[in-house]
């Protein structure tokens, strides 16, 4: 069969309409991406040790344990990091692990008045733990091994 121009142009037409009609039909939609980063801070290891290590009961002057650096992470740009307990000079009991034997010390922890730099390598920010046992508080006691387990929590 032989399309003639007028029928050439009524199919050209016909799908034409067909077309756009469908292109009429297709709708649109506006997509929001959205994405939050939350405020938080996280010491690079879940524990440390602050060690006396042995006492001499003898001696007369204070026994003194300090670990220069206590790491830690914070969102970028997030303030108003606090551990808890808090900065300061605390008061704490060593117990022994045998006996009903304490031993009071005071805990200092630093301050941790910094602004978070982020999670990346090289974006510790650090704290310092002392502590000191007086030496009335360790000549008469047992010989015997003292501890005190301390949970520190940490947020912006």
């Amino acid at each position: 069969m032989k399309l003639t121009s007028v029928t050439s142009k009524v199919v050209a037409l016909a799908v034409l309409t067909c077309i756009s009609g469908m292109a009429a039909a297709a709708g649109s939609n506006t997509l929001t991406v959205n994405a939050s980063v939350t405020s938080k801070c996280t010491f690079n290891s879940a524990t440390s040790t602050l060690n006396f290590g042995a006492i001499d009961p003898s001696s007369a002057g204070p026994a003194n344990a300090t670990q220069a650096n206590l790491l830690y992470r914070c969102t970028k740009g997030a303030t108003g990091v606090a551990i808890a307990p808090s900065a300061g000079t605390l008061s704490r009991t060593l117990t022994s692990t045998t006996s009903v034997a304490t031993m009071a010390y005071t805990l200092v922890i630093g301050s941790t008045a910094a602004t978070g730099l982020g999670f990346g390598s090289g974006m510790d920010l650090t704290t310092t733990l002392d502590a000191s046992i007086l030496a009335t508080a360790y000549q008469n006691v047992p010989a015997e091994i003292y501890k005190e387990v301390l949970t520190l929590n940490i947020n912006p």
